[in-house]
Protein backbone atom coordinates (compact mmCIF):
# COMPACT_ATOMS: atom_id res chain seq x y z
CA UNK A 1 0.00 0.00 0.00
CA UNK A 2 1.95 2.54 -1.32
CA UNK A 3 0.67 6.31 -0.30
CA UNK A 4 1.29 9.24 -1.68
CA UNK A 5 2.66 10.80 1.38
CA UNK A 6 4.89 7.69 2.19
CA UNK A 7 8.39 9.11 3.07
CA UNK A 8 11.71 7.23 2.35
CA UNK A 9 11.97 5.92 5.86
CA UNK A 10 8.74 4.33 5.50
CA UNK A 11 9.22 2.96 1.95
CA UNK A 12 12.28 1.08 3.45
CA UNK A 13 10.43 -0.65 6.61
CA UNK A 14 7.49 -1.74 4.38
CA UNK A 15 10.39 -3.04 2.11
CA UNK A 16 12.47 -4.63 4.43
CA UNK A 17 8.97 -5.88 6.25
CA UNK A 18 7.80 -7.49 3.00
CA UNK A 19 11.41 -9.00 2.68
CA UNK A 20 11.43 -10.49 6.33
CA UNK A 21 8.19 -12.04 5.27
CA UNK A 22 8.92 -13.61 2.17
CA UNK A 23 12.11 -14.99 3.66
CA UNK A 24 10.12 -16.79 6.70
CA UNK A 25 8.07 -18.34 4.59
CA UNK A 26 10.66 -20.02 2.30
CA UNK A 27 12.07 -21.02 5.77
CA UNK A 28 9.58 -22.55 6.45
CA UNK A 29 8.78 -24.03 3.76
CA UNK A 30 12.68 -25.26 3.81
CA UNK A 31 12.20 -26.77 7.12
CA UNK A 32 9.13 -28.80 6.23
CA UNK A 33 11.20 -30.35 3.68
CA UNK A 34 13.49 -31.08 5.61
CA UNK A 35 11.06 -32.91 7.69
CA UNK A 36 9.39 -34.80 5.23
CA UNK A 37 12.77 -35.60 3.44
CA UNK A 38 13.77 -37.02 7.86
CA UNK A 39 10.40 -38.89 7.67
CA UNK A 40 10.77 -40.98 4.65
CA UNK A 41 14.29 -41.40 5.31
CA UNK A 42 13.54 -43.13 8.31
CA UNK A 43 10.29 -44.70 6.52
CA UNK A 44 12.69 -46.32 4.04
CA UNK A 45 14.77 -47.55 6.81
CA UNK A 46 12.39 -49.61 8.54
CA UNK A 47 10.74 -50.92 5.33
CA UNK A 48 14.19 -52.17 4.41
CA UNK A 49 15.13 -53.44 7.33
CA UNK A 50 12.02 -55.62 7.95
CA UNK A 51 12.38 -56.69 4.47
CA UNK A 52 12.47 -60.37 3.79
CA UNK A 53 13.84 -60.42 0.46
CA UNK A 54 17.69 -61.67 -0.24
CA UNK A 55 20.47 -58.97 -0.54
CA UNK A 56 22.76 -58.97 -3.60
CA UNK A 57 26.22 -59.25 -2.87
CA UNK A 58 28.55 -57.38 -5.35
CA UNK A 59 30.32 -60.32 -6.10
CA UNK A 60 26.52 -61.77 -7.77
CA UNK A 61 26.07 -58.13 -9.43
CA UNK A 62 29.70 -58.89 -10.85
CA UNK A 63 28.83 -62.69 -11.90
CA UNK A 64 25.38 -60.78 -13.24
CA UNK A 65 27.13 -58.37 -15.66
CA UNK A 66 29.69 -60.83 -17.03
CA UNK A 67 27.05 -63.16 -17.96
CA UNK A 68 25.03 -60.42 -19.36
CA UNK A 69 27.88 -59.14 -21.37
CA UNK A 70 29.08 -63.41 -22.36
CA UNK A 71 25.73 -64.52 -23.31
CA UNK A 72 25.26 -61.25 -26.00
CA UNK A 73 28.08 -61.59 -27.17
CA UNK A 74 27.53 -65.72 -27.91
CA UNK A 75 24.07 -64.84 -29.40
CA UNK A 76 25.81 -62.32 -31.82
CA UNK A 77 28.62 -64.55 -32.79
CA UNK A 78 25.68 -67.22 -33.04
CA UNK A 79 23.85 -64.99 -35.46
CA UNK A 80 26.94 -63.75 -37.49
CA UNK A 81 28.19 -67.26 -37.72
CA UNK A 82 28.20 -67.62 -41.70
CA UNK A 83 28.72 -71.55 -41.60
CA UNK A 84 25.54 -72.43 -39.60
CA UNK A 85 22.29 -72.76 -40.98
CA UNK A 86 19.66 -70.65 -40.16
CA UNK A 87 17.69 -73.43 -38.25
CA UNK A 88 20.16 -74.21 -36.24
CA UNK A 89 21.46 -70.76 -35.69
CA UNK A 90 17.48 -70.42 -34.07
CA UNK A 91 17.38 -73.68 -32.13
CA UNK A 92 21.03 -72.83 -30.28
CA UNK A 93 20.11 -68.86 -29.41
CA UNK A 94 16.40 -69.95 -28.52
CA UNK A 95 18.32 -72.44 -26.08
CA UNK A 96 20.40 -69.26 -24.63
CA UNK A 97 17.64 -67.05 -24.60
CA UNK A 98 15.55 -69.39 -22.47
CA UNK A 99 18.37 -69.64 -20.05
CA UNK A 100 19.22 -67.48 -16.49
CA UNK A 101 22.11 -66.73 -14.17
CA UNK A 102 20.05 -68.30 -11.67
CA UNK A 103 18.78 -71.41 -13.10
CA UNK A 104 19.62 -74.69 -10.81
CA UNK A 105 20.18 -76.75 -14.15
CA UNK A 106 22.77 -76.67 -16.33
CA UNK A 107 21.39 -79.11 -18.32
CA UNK A 108 19.95 -77.03 -21.63
CA UNK A 109 23.77 -75.54 -21.46
CA UNK A 110 25.65 -78.92 -21.09
CA UNK A 111 23.37 -80.12 -23.99
CA UNK A 112 24.19 -76.89 -26.00
CA UNK A 113 27.64 -77.38 -25.40
CA UNK A 114 27.38 -81.30 -27.33
CA UNK A 115 25.54 -80.17 -30.03
CA UNK A 116 27.94 -77.85 -30.78
CA UNK A 117 30.99 -79.92 -30.18
CA UNK A 118 28.93 -82.35 -32.42
CA UNK A 119 28.58 -79.65 -34.95
CA UNK A 120 32.27 -78.74 -35.17
CA UNK A 121 33.34 -82.81 -35.56
CA UNK A 122 30.87 -83.13 -38.51
CA UNK A 123 31.99 -80.34 -39.94
CA UNK A 124 34.24 -82.61 -42.38
CA UNK A 125 36.89 -80.25 -41.29
CA UNK A 126 35.78 -77.08 -43.72
CA UNK A 127 38.38 -74.01 -42.85
CA UNK A 128 37.30 -71.69 -40.39
CA UNK A 129 33.90 -73.24 -39.73
CA UNK A 130 35.70 -75.60 -36.55
CA UNK A 131 37.41 -72.27 -35.01
CA UNK A 132 34.33 -70.58 -35.15
CA UNK A 133 32.51 -73.29 -33.25
CA UNK A 134 35.30 -74.16 -31.10
CA UNK A 135 34.65 -70.10 -30.08
CA UNK A 136 31.34 -70.89 -29.76
CA UNK A 137 32.20 -73.98 -27.46
CA UNK A 138 34.23 -71.94 -25.35
CA UNK A 139 31.77 -69.45 -24.72
CA UNK A 140 28.50 -71.46 -23.63
CA UNK A 141 31.53 -73.49 -21.37
CA UNK A 142 32.30 -69.99 -20.06
CA UNK A 143 28.18 -69.21 -19.73
CA UNK A 144 28.38 -72.51 -17.28
CA UNK A 145 31.21 -71.48 -15.08
CA UNK A 146 29.90 -68.06 -14.53
CA UNK A 147 26.69 -69.94 -13.53
CA UNK A 148 28.53 -72.29 -10.88
CA UNK A 149 30.34 -69.34 -9.84
CA UNK A 150 26.81 -68.03 -9.19
CA UNK A 151 25.39 -69.68 -6.95
CA UNK A 152 28.13 -69.95 -4.55
CA UNK A 153 27.28 -66.13 -4.21
CA UNK A 154 23.21 -67.20 -3.76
Amino acid sequence: MVGMGETYWERRRRHLNEDHAARRAASQRTMGLLRSQERIDRLTAAISASSPGPTISEAFRRLGVEWIMTKTKTLQDIAGNTFLAPEVKADWCGVLEATTLTDRDDESLTALRGRMILASVRSGFEPGRVASVSALVGSVSTLIDIRIRARAEL
